[in-house]
């Protein structure tokens, strides 16, 4: 996914996380990552917008 296609979903009124959940579903469907792979991808996600997405932040 390239930046203009993150900047895109940005002007469009969607979140990063949500073009990038799109394009991960793309993925799937192209039988580019695995189902095991995309659920993965959607753990980590939510496990991000738990903590603000701040990465690198320790309590």
């Amino acid at each position: 996914m390239s930046t203009n296609s993150l900047k895109a979903a940005a002007e469009a009124g969607r979140t990063v996380t949500q073009a990038l959940g799109e394009a991960f579903d793309r993925m799937l469907a192209d039988g580019k990552i695995s189902e095991k792979d995309r659920d993965s991808i959607r753990a980590i996600a939510a496990y991000w917008r738990a903590g603000s997405g701040k990465f690198g932040q320790h309590g």
